[in-house]
């Protein structure tokens, strides 16, 4: 049961990128790093959703706060940001289709590309982990803050990378 629900995780982190990308009509999505982008996404918004289930519960000893948890976020969230500069950068130097989109995202998309999906969905979420990690402790109401903003970010990266491709 647990290899095949991993399983299953591992395919629905995947499969929206790979669906995606093998539309060849639109050039912004015809690329192999968006099932990556995919898979990232999903995780750091699983993992840090994780992390809070985790600091609000009994499930752990809220004196022996599990680093390590929010160490890999930090890792992945950075990871996330680095990929979806590096997609970015490579869609601006794609064809003009592609280079278009991007650049619609980017110049006629602010709200919705930087405020949303990188300011609240990777800026708050790794300054707060940051905070968190640096104090040593888990304050539930930052954790919170960092959860809700990634999640609006998760949401509109998403949002922002279909509606770039229409």
């Amino acid at each position: 049961l647990r290899v095949g629900l991993l399983l299953s995780g591992f395919f629905i982190l995947l499969y929206p990128g790979f669906a995606m990308a093998g539309s060849p009509a639109i050039p912004f999505w015809n690329s192999g790093l968006l099932p990556v982008i995919s898979m990232v996404n999903g995780i750091a918004s699983g993992g840090l959703a994780l992390a809070v289930f985790l600091a609000t519960t009994d499930q752990i000893d809220q004196t022996v706060w599990p680093v390590s948890i929010l160490w890999f976020e930090q890792v992945t969230l950075c990871l996330l940001a680095l990929i979806t500069f590096v997609y970015m950068v490579a869609m601006t130097n794609a064809g003009a289709a592609a280079r278009l989109s991007a650049s619609y995202l980017m110049t006629q998309q602010p709200m919705l590309f930087w405020t949303l999906a990188v300011g609240a969905g990777l800026v708050i979420p790794i300054t707060s982990i940051s905070v968190v990690l640096a104090i040593n402790a888990a304050p539930l109401n930052l954790l919170w803050i960092a959860l809700a903003a990634r999640i609006v970010g998760d949401v509109s990266a998403r949002y922002a990378l279909l509606k770039g491709g229409i």
